[in-house]
Formats: C-alpha cells, structure tokens, sequence
C-alpha cells in the first residue's frame, strides 16, 4: 500500500473496517497535537487515555480522516473493532509494500544511541551517492507493543 490512500480502500483491507465517506489521507498520526494537514488520525485507547477524546481536536487541525472504534466529531471516519488492531494491519499492509533495505536494533540497552549513529552515517553516504530514497531514520521511541 502506498500512500496517499483513500479510506475506502483503506477500509476495505482492514479486517471489520466500515466507512460511509471517502477522503484521502497522506501519512498517519496517534497524537492529535502533531497531526499535520491530510493525515489520518488513529484513536488508540490505551491505558487511563483514549484517543476518541481528541478526534474533534484532530479534525479541527486539518485530520483528513479518522480511525475510530467509536463515531464521534464531524469528519470522515473508518470504523474498526479495534483501534489498535487496525494500526497494526495498517503498518503491516505498508511494510509489506515496502521494497526498500530494512535495518533493525535489539537488544537490552543502547538502542537509541546505535540507532542515531548509524541513521547518520547511512545518511551521509545516502547523499554522496544521490539515493534517490534516503534514509528513515525514527526520531522516537517506541519501545511499546505499538
């Protein structure tokens, strides 16, 4: 899957996915505070929070659509089960459409400070030899089942 999308096709790949509206969205957000113009706003519930709280305010920021367990604010919406589990078959459905090289970090400790170095140098030698794809490098953590 590559995006931009449209939530319709969006919906019918997510497993119990419904939607009434179509819309297209650009990239994916799980907080309304960094969601940017044209992404989809995903409403986790987890723990003592739950995303549906902030729909309205991802909506009033420019969300194209959102994914909710849910219905709640104005906008476009794909309906799932679970929230979480669509982010999941989300990210796989993207992975899998990804032909790119792959890197990944384990371990118990140092992770974070591997991961900077060696996102640095494949940057560097990205640009030296004009890659035309670069280098993803993730600017947090996200040492959780998300």
């Amino acid at each position: 899957m590559m995006l931009p999308i449209s939530i319709k096709t969006a919906a019918k790949i997510l497993t119990d996915a419904k939607t009434l509206e179509d819309a297209m969205f650009n990239g994916v957000c799980i907080n309304s505070g960094d969601i940017t113009m044209g992404e989809l706003f995903i409403a986790l519930e987890i723990g003592q929070r739950d995303g549906h709280d902030f729909v309205e305010h991802a909506e009033s920021r420019g969300a194209a659509a959102c994914m909710v367990s849910k219905i709640v604010g104005s906008g476009p919406k794909i309906i799932v089960p679970d929230t979480v589990r669509g982010l999941w078959e989300l990210g796989e459905i993207c992975r899998d459409g990804f032909s790119g090289n792959v890197l990944a970090l384990t371990g118990s400790f140092g992770k974070t400070s591997t991961r900077d170095f060696l996102g640095s140098i494949l940057k560097i030698r990205s640009e030296r030899n004009k890659c035309p794809l670069g280098v993803l490098v993730p600017q947090s953590n996200f040492n959780n089942h998300l």
